[in-house]
């Protein structure tokens, strides 16, 4: 699956101005699933499966929020993160895992305070809420850009 933009932004017609939010997982079943979860919110969701190409994605494009699968082929969804802390430092980082391996959690929450956690299957209202907190968190750093 190549990087796929996708606006899941509301009715009120913002997507120009919104977050936008890089989801890597190499299970494209729960890239729709994703996209299913952040309906109605104003994000633009850019979606890969393969963790280079995400990479790839964040020497071209700013993200405020990047999404990555713990478990993923040819690269752990750490160590893709480990990358995007010294790649795009102020760019909120969340980790999916549908492991119950409390090790690698505390290891990745320990590794940066900016990742967070979230296991499958997840919830719509506390992964929105995460996308969202990550989002402002992420404004404030970078401060409001609008204007």
């Amino acid at each position: 699956m190549t990087a796929q933009p996708q606006s899941t932004s509301g009715q009120d017609g913002k997507a120009a101005a919104a977050a936008r939010i890089l989801y890597v997982d190499d299970e494209p079943l729960l890239h729709r699933a994703f996209k299913r979860s952040l309906s109605g919110l104003a994000v633009e969701l850019v979606g890969t499966c393969d963790p280079r190409e995400g990479l790839e994605l964040l020497s071209k494009q700013e993200f405020a929020v990047v999404v990555s699968d713990y478990s993923m082929p040819g690269m752990s969804g750490l160590a893709f993160l480990d990358e995007v802390s010294a790649r795009r430092p102020d760019a909120t980082r969340i980790l999916v895992t549908g492991q119950a391996d409390l090790e690698a959690e505390v290891l990745a929450v320990r590794q940066n305070a900016r990742h967070q956690i979230v296991t499958k299957p997840w919830t719509r209202e506390g992964l929105c809420e995460l996308i969202l907190r990550g989002c402002e968190e992420y404004q404030k750093r970078h401060g409001s850009k609008e204007g």
